[in-house]
């Protein structure tokens, strides 16, 4: 087994296609604790309980394009998946969202003292994450 780069993947979400970000973070999930109490036992019981889905935040500078904007007012929701690549562009791995909305999205600061990209963040909530070997 390898490890790969965090540098290299790509986005793609149903209706939009492939985008291009810089940044990716919110692949993750966790169980709830749930405390069960039982007769005769010296202490509750701890059981898993409902998964809850991690957002997933997406960053990258500007561009003209209206999609992601257009998403967000629409709030309809799609599938997509996150890809990480190998050296060559090949996927290793995928990680498949159900039922996505965008939850917030952030459009660019303004600073005319200072020379930094704009930048445009995207927050999708989901239904659930599935990994996928390629």
């Amino acid at each position: 087994m390898e490890a790969h780069l965090g540098s290299s993947f790509r986005i793609e979400i149903d209706g939009l296609g492939e985008a291009s970000f810089s940044r990716c973070s919110g692949l993750g999930a966790r169980v709830e604790v749930v405390r069960a109490s039982e007769g005769g036992a010296a202490g509750p019981r701890l059981l898993p309980g409902e998964v809850r889905w991690d957002p997933l935040v997406l960053e990258r500078g500007w561009v003209q394009d209206p999609r992601l904007w257009e998403w967000f007012e629409s709030g309809e929701p799609r599938s997509g998946a996150v890809e990480i690549l190998t050296p060559d562009g090949a996927p290793a791995g995928r990680w498949s969202f159900r039922r996505g909305w965008p939850a917030r999205w952030s459009g660019p600061s303004f600073d005319a003292g200072r020379d930094e990209i704009a930048l445009e963040v995207l927050e999708i909530v989901h239904e659930g994450l599935r990994w996928e070997k390629p």
